[in-house]
């Protein structure tokens, strides 16, 4: 079974079934096997079938019930510009299990989140893609990348947000 098929039946993402129906291909056969894939990926496309990020693993048992355990775990989203396609955000973890049906993926593992601005990190996540949206559960962090503050109000420079405080936090007095 070649790579693309076995993707397909592990994904099935609305862009590719967007595709196989614009090439009037046979729906996939459902096994009561698990499919073993090492070294795959798989490109994601919005409805206009334009690429907008590419999902890589190291390997992934796919079950009957559509579920993907995959390892190494590599996701990069597209922004495209007026020169071509960028890779804007890239999201990492060791594994999790990831159900493309109902559209989203879980793992108690670490995550990392990267742009060109600031780094996420944390670990016991979980991403619902249809509602776009992200948890991460435990040891979330964010790193802002190229920000300066003020160290002594901690204003960041060039906002009129309030200075960031801790609970607990108590004002003192200088002499």
């Amino acid at each position: 079974m070649s790579r693309f098929r076995v993707a397909l039946i592990l994904f099935l993402l609305p862009a590719l079934a967007f595709a196989a129906s614009r090439e009037k291909a046979p729906p996939p056969v459902e096994t009561n096997r698990v499919i073993h894939v090492i070294d795959f990926q798989v490109p994601q496309y919005d409805t206009n079938g334009v690429m907008t990020g590419m999902l890589r693993g190291n390997d992934a048992n796919i079950y009957p019930d559509r579920m993907a355990e995959i390892s190494g775990v590599r996701m990069d989203i597209f922004r495209n510009t007026l020169t071509g396609r960028v890779a804007d955000v890239r999201v990492t973890s060791p594994k999790c299990f990831y159900h493309a049906d109902k559209g989203y993926a879980v793992s108690e593992e670490t995550i990392r989140i990267a742009r060109d601005n600031m780094i996420i990190t944390g670990s016991n996540y979980v991403i619902n893609s249809k509602d776009q949206r992200m948890q991460i559960n435990h040891d979330a962090k964010v790193v802002l990348l190229g920000v300066q503050s003020d160290s002594i109000s901690g204003r960041i420079l060039g906002t009129n947000a309030p200075p960031a405080r801790t609970k607990g936090a108590q004002k003192v007095k200088q002499p």
